[in-house]
C-alpha cells in the first residue's frame, strides 16, 4: 500500500521537478533533502503531533467543521501507511527525477508531428522512457517497506503488525528464531523476485 501511494506521488512530483529550469530544480531537490537533516525518529514523533486526538489535523478538520469530534487516527493502519510515505517518498522521488531528466524532449515532438495526440505521445515516450525510473524507486520503496518496523511501533502502537516487526517480536520477545529466520527467508525471496522483475522490464545488466 505505501509503494502504491509512493508510486502515484513520487511519479508526477519527479517527472515535473525534471522539466524545471535550473532554479526550480534546486529549490525542489532542496524541499525533498531537508527532512534527511534531521533523524527519522524525530520526524515520525512530529507525526504523532499532528494525528493524536485533539491535535494539528484534528483541530484544522473542526475548524473548517468537517468533523464535530476528535477523530482517531493515531495507532492506526493509515498512520502507518503514511508514516511509511513520507519516509520513502523521497527516494521514488529522486529516482523519477534522474530518469526523466534524461528524456529527450525532441522525441515527444517527433511523435506529436507524427500524429500521436497528446496523451498517446505522453504514454508512449514521456511515460515508458523514464519507466526504469519509476520501476527503481518501486524497489527502493518496496524492500525498505517491509522492514520498517519501527514506524509500526512509533505510529501503530504495536496494533498494526508488520512482516518486519513480527520478525523483531520473534527474535526478542517471542523467543521463537525458527519462526523469524522462516520469515526472514521468505523476505529475502521476494525481494530476489522483485529485483529480477526490475532487471527483466529495465533490460539492467549490472
Amino acid at each position: 500500500t505505501a509503494t502504491f501511494f509512493v508510486a502515484l506521488i513520487g511519479y508526477p512530483y519527479g517527472y515535473f521537478m525534471a522539466k524545471m529550469n535550473a532554479v526550480w530544480k534546486r529549490r525542489m531537490l532542496l524541499l525533498i533533502m531537508i527532512p534527511f537533516w534531521t533523524s527519522a525518529l524525530i520526524r515520525l514523533y512530529g507525526w504523532i503531533i499532528v494525528f493524536r486526538s485533539n491535535g494539528v489535523l484534528d483541530k484544522i478538520l473542526m475548524g473548517l467543521h468537517l468533523t464535530k469530534q476528535p477523530l482517531k487516527l493515531l495507532y492506526t493502519y493509515p498512520a502507518v501507511v503514511v508514516g511509511m510515505v513520507y519516509s520513502l517518498l523521497p527516494f521514488m522521488i529522486l529516482a523519477v527525477y534522474s530518469s526523466a531528466e534524461k528524456l529527450d524532449a525532441s522525441l515527444v515532438e517527433a511523435s506529436r508531428d507524427l500524429g500521436a495526440s497528446a496523451w498517446k505521445a505522453f504514454w508512449t515516450v514521456s511515460f515508458r522512457l523514464p519507466l526504469p525510473g519509476l520501476l527503481s524507486g518501486v524497489v527502493l520503496s518496496f524492500i525498505p517497506s517491509m522492514g520498517l518496523f519501527f514506524i509500526a511501533d512509533i505510529l501503530g502502537g504495536n496494533k498494526v503488525v508488520l512482516v518486519g516487526s513480527l520478525i523483531q517480536d520473534q527474535m526478542t520477545r517471542g523467543s521463537n528464531w525458527p519462526f523469524a529466520a522462516a520469515l526472514a527467508v521468505v523476505m529475502m525471496v521476494l525481494t530476489t523476485v522483485l529485483i529480477m522483475i526490475y532487471r527483466k522490464v529495465t533490460n539492467a545488466r549490472e
